[in-house]
Order: structure tokens, then C-alpha cells, then sequence
């Protein structure tokens, strides 16, 4: 494998993503289960947003917080996906070089990018962990 081969062939395939209409708490949930730092949201199959771990924190949830309240149901009564997912998304297609994907991702302002096909299909993510992971095996 070299800088200009797919970028597939580094991505991660089975991308967890959440529903557009899912709850707040959901996204958190399965990013603090899994470990992720992404969450790709759908509107049935197409790709429609990103929320980042960045993006939560951000929020400024322990503002809204009530007393007694969860974090969850805090999350969930102050903001829905859509008000917190980012609509401006940066992908690259899969068949695009691992060369692509890195410099899309070298100035650091993102930390992941989006890996769609031909018919605008989310296939795949590529995170900056990924690439470094095929630079420096």
C-alpha cells in the first residue's frame, strides 16, 4: 500500500451513526461506550451532519443543568442534533488517495473525514489516528 492508494483501504467500514431525530443522549452514549471522538448523522441514508467531542463540550451543558438532572436529561431537554450537529461537511470519495485524506486532515481544524461513494453514500471514516496509524506501521 502507498500515499496513492484508496483511501478504503485505511478508513474504518462499519461507521456507527445516528439518526438526525435521535436524542441528544443517544450520541453521547454510544461516543462515550465506543470510545469515538465522531458521530456521522443520517436522515434515513443520507448523510446530513457531524457532531465531535469538541462540539459537546462546547456546549456549555453545565449551565442548563437543573439540579438533580442527569447529564442526559439536561442534553436532551436543551438541544437536539440538529442544533448541535455541523452541516458543513468535509468528505472525500472512496477511491480518493490516502495522500488526499491526509492533507485534507494536516492543517488540524478537523480530525476525521468522511468517506463517501459514488452516489454520496457515507462508506467510511478516516481519522487523523487512522492515517498516522499507516504512516508510521
Amino acid at each position: 500500500m502507498t500515499l496513492s492508494s484508496p483511501v478504503s483501504y485505511v478508513m474504518t467500514r462499519d461507521v456507527v451513526t445516528v439518526q438526525v431525530d435521535d436524542r441528544m443522549s443517544r450520541v453521547r452514549g454510544l461516543m462515550m461506550e465506543k470510545g469515538f471522538h465522531h458521530m456521522p448523522i443520517l436522515d434515513g441514508e443520507e448523510l446530513v451532519g457531524m457532531i465531535s467531542a469538541r462540539d459537546l463540550l462546547q456546549l456549555g451543558l453545565t449551565k442548563v443543568m437543573k439540579d438533580g438532572q442527569s447529564v442526559d436529561e439536561a442534553l436532551d431537554a436543551a438541544f437536539s442534533i440538529r442544533d448541535v450537529m455541523k452541516t458543513e461537511l468535509v468528505t472525500i470519495r472512496e477511491n480518493e488517495s490516502i495522500e488526499k485524506a491526509i492533507d485534507v486532515l494536516a492543517d488540524g481544524s478537523i480530525h476525521s473525514v468522511l468517506v463517501i461513494n459514488k452516489d454520496e453514500r457515507l462508506v467510511g471514516i478516516a481519522t487523523n489516528i487512522d492515517l498516522l496509524d499507516y504512516l508510521f506501521a
